[in-house]
């Protein structure tokens, strides 16, 4: 099983300013247990996620479908523009100066 509700996790609770201690209150656990979650050395518990993440302000659906809103990242895709190219210049060739 993939391991990732704890990078998630901790990245809202950055964005939220919310502490370890104050995220693990909320499913009363200890401060040792989400230290655990967010390194995802230990799966929580599904409602233990949907009740984290409701105190986080969001919810389970938006994490899995939309993760990339979490680190704030856009991803695009342009056909058009070669992928050699650098904020449109091309990136210099090999052995120029």
């Amino acid at each position: 099983m993939d391991k990732w509700i704890g990078q998630r996790l901790e990245c809202l609770c950055k964005q939220q300013g919310m502490t370890q201690e104050a995220l693990a209150a909320v499913v009363q656990r200890s401060q040792s247990w989400m230290s655990t979650v967010l390194k995802d050395k230990r799966d929580p518990g599904f409602h233990e996620v949907e009740d984290m993440l409701r105190a986080l302000g969001t919810s389970l659906e938006e994490v899995v479908k939309h993760p990339g809103k979490l680190h704030s990242i856009a991803i695009s895709f342009n056909p058009q523009q070669p992928p050699d190219t650098v904020r449109g210049q091309a990136a210099p060739e090999s052995g120029a100066p």
